[in-house]
Order: structure tokens, then C-alpha cells, then sequence
């Protein structure tokens, strides 16, 4: 996987003269990760495969601000920041392809088809980093629209876990979701029940 990983972001990186970023994976074993990520698998299973992308190399080291609500450390512009997450994305998406067909000839059909798309990621860069708010986002707000839930709230990942709560960032990237891959309002089935309904003439596993 790292091995296809690697060789995406370099072909996509030399492919690409105009977009500037980082070409290839500095691989680094044994070394200290980040908790709650691939650590969470790894306490269950040690043979499962994967790998973390991160800026920093032996020592866990994490020099970004937590809250979004504190001190915007982006300033006004996010391209530097544009770059890293089109090398990530560039990466995983070789990782995938490569698990999926196994370095097939599909592999090599998709990895020339696809691209990721900048704009978008320079979208969402500004939504999630630059507004004030998550609502102020008119790409927020506009996928988000039919859900009373989102408006005139503040920046928050925080993950709920109580059964009457929900999570702002988790309705937020259920209808970023919906809207990249699916054709209707995020919001347009509210329950299993009406779910089952529009489903009973077709064979669709719910």
C-alpha cells in the first residue's frame, strides 16, 4: 500500500508542474504516531496493514492549534496548506486503487482518469479554516440548508457520544458525503421507514 501510495504522489507530482507540493513519502518505521488514529486498529490487530501520513518524523510532534476557535493560524491564505492536502489525497488514492484491483490494468486506467480536484479541496479549506463560522460558508450552507441543526452554531469537532446529542461535525461531513456522491438533499429521507418504502419494488440492502 505505501509502496502505491508513493508512486501516485510522485507520478500525480510530475504530472502536475503547476501545482508545487511534496512528490514523495520520507518512510519512516517504528516510530511514534498519533493517538486515536491507525493506533486504534493496531491495539486490536498488529498485522493489520496501513500507514499515517504526518509532518513530523521519530517523535510524535503537533505544533498546530487544537480549537479552531482560538488564533487563526492560517491567515488569509491556505495554499501552502492546499498543496499538502493534494499530496495526502494523491497518496490515499494509490492506496486504494492499489488494494481494490491489485495493480491490475484497471489501476492504471483509474490512476490516469481521476484527478483530485483542487478547486474543491480550496474550498473546503476556506470553509473549515477562514469563515467565522461553519454557516457563514455559503457551500455549508447551501448542502446544508434543509437542517435546522447547522445554522447559528460555532466551529465544533467535538464527537458526541450521548444518545439525544449529535455532533456538528459529523452532520456537516454527512452531507459533504451526500453531496460528492449522491444526487438528492442530504435530508431528504428522515427515517428507515420511509427509507424501506421508496426501496420495496427494487433489491437495495438497507
Amino acid at each position: 500500500l505505501l509502496q502505491a501510495a508513493n508512486a501516485t504522489l510522485s507520478e500525480k507530482a510530475s504530472g502536475t508542474a503547476d501545482i508545487e507540493g511534496p512528490s514523495a513519502i520520507h518512510v519512516v518505521k517504528n516510530a511514534q504516531i498519533p493517538p486515536s488514529c491507525y493506533q486504534s486498529f493496531l491495539k486490536k490487530r498488529r498485522d493489520i496493514a496501513g500507514f499515517v501520513l504526518c509532518p513530523f518524523d521519530q517523535r510524535y510532534i503537533y505544533n498546530r492549534i487544537n480549537s479552531l476557535t482560538d488564533q487563526n493560524v492560517f491567515g488569509n491564505d491556505t495554499s501552502a496548506l492546499r498543496k499538502q492536502v493534494m499530496a495526502a489525497a494523491n497518496a490515499v488514492f494509490g492506496a486504494v486503487l492499489e488494494f481494490l484491483t491489485g495493480s491490475n490494468k484497471t489501476h492504471a486506467h483509474l490512476l490516469g482518469r481521476y484527478d483530485i480536484d483542487e478547486q474543491y479541496v480550496a474550498v473546503l479549506l476556506d470553509c473549515f479554516l477562514l469563515h467565522a463560522d461553519w454557516h457563514t460558508c455559503s457551500f455549508f450552507k447551501n448542502i446544508t440548508k434543509s437542517d435546522n441543526r447547522f445554522s447559528h452554531h460555532p466551529k465544533d469537532t467535538y464527537i458526541s457520544a450521548g444518545k439525544n446529542s449529535y455532533s456538528l461535525i459529523r452532520v456537516l461531513v454527512n452531507a459533504l458525503i451526500v453531496n460528492s456522491i449522491g444526487s438528492r438533499s442530504a435530508w431528504n429521507v428522515p427515517d428507515r421507514e420511509q427509507c424501506e418504502d421508496l426501496n420495496k419494488h427494487q433489491k437495495v440492502q438497507n
